[in-house]
């Protein structure tokens, strides 16, 4: 986007813009992929030892293809802790 300081280049809209007081143009790079899964881990920000917390977590499908039989692994300090299947 030219905010004005190179007088070549020019930000064309093809709309008429009358009216709008806020634009906002969002460039993204991320392409969809057959199979893209995200795991959102929900913990407290602290804790006491000896106290168990509790962990959750969410498994986000952002891929093409329906998803199952999928095995999440939750490590802490390199020991397994639980495992879960979506």
């Amino acid at each position: 986007m030219n905010h004005g300081i190179d007088l070549d280049y020019y930000t064309l809209y093809s709309q008429d813009l009358t009216g709008i007081e806020d634009l906002a143009i969002y460039f993204s790079t991320h392409q969809i992929h057959t199979h893209d899964l995200e795991v959102k881990l929900d913990i407290p920000q602290s804790g006491h030892i000896g106290v168990e917390i509790p962990i959750s977590y969410i498994v986000t499908n952002w891929g093409l293809e329906h998803e199952s039989d999928i095995e999440a692994l939750l490590y802490i300090d390199g020991e397994l802790v639980n495992t879960t299947t979506f």
